[in-house]
């Protein structure tokens, strides 16, 4: 799994990244993201696949997100891209 750290802007649609890999010839699976309208998303992933601290799964400071009594505060674009 890649994950970038959200410094500046936070929009998945601004962000290369993605496309990087999809120009390098990997699938692209995205696992938590913002996008333009700062709408949070996330798809459920397997922590054995490779864990990342800084995410609303794992992050301390995202507890009352996973209790569903917040908003998540600390996340990063996390996505997974395999060569098919």
């Amino acid at each position: 799994m890649f994950f970038v750290e959200n410094k500046g802007s936070n929009c998945l649609e601004d962000l290369a990244k993605p496309l990087v890999f999809i120009e390098a010839g990997f699938s692209v699976r995205l696992i938590e993201w913002w996008d333009c309208d700062a709408v949070f998303h996330t798809v459920p992933w397997r922590l054995e696949d490779g864990p990342i601290y800084r995410s609303s799964a794992l992050d301390h400071r995202n507890a009352a997100y996973r209790a569903g009594t917040g908003a998540p505060g600390f996340t990063s674009l996390i996505l997974d891209a395999t060569r098919p």
